[in-house]
């Protein structure tokens, strides 16, 4: 089946004439007839306007596929209405916290490796100088 025989017949199904279909398309009756005769074909606008109006997929249109009862909006409603996993603000501020402590913790490290060690061992060399250096450093 052809979509222009699909368009028809979907019509035919909802009891709309040609003309009253095109007033809710705001068409033109003689759009809607070349469609049907398979003159002209929809755009992808009208298509969608199409099942949502007929209450079927964009692919039933288009290649046959699905023929559901269930209208689009429906069908949006149910997706909408579903429990999508999100983040929440408070997972995210955990995160952040524990990315910045762990941050403080990496400095904390590199302070003790490198400016404390540096440090004793400038005491160190201070112990191991004699008294009698220590006198010349004094009278320097």
């Amino acid at each position: 089946m052809e979509i222009s025989e699909r368009l028809q017949k979907l019509r035919k199904e909802n009891n709309l004439s040609q003309e009253e279909l095109a007033n809710k398309l705001e068409l033109s009756r003689q759009a809607i007839s070349k469609w049907e005769s398979g003159i002209t074909s929809p755009d992808i606008k009208n298509i969608i306007k199409l099942s949502e109006i007929y209450g079927v997929s964009t692919d039933y249109i288009l290649l046959g596929r699905e023929n559901n009862n269930e209208s689009i909006k429906d069908k949006n409603e149910d997706f909408i209405s579903q429990d999508i996993p999100i983040k929440s603000k408070k997972k995210k501020s955990v995160l952040s916290w524990v990315l910045f402590s762990m941050f403080i913790l990496f400095l904390i490290v590199l302070i003790f490796n490198f400016i404390v060690p540096a440090n004793i061992t400038k005491v160190n060399n201070l112990n191991n100088v004699t008294t009698v250096e220590m006198e010349e450093i004094n009278n320097q």
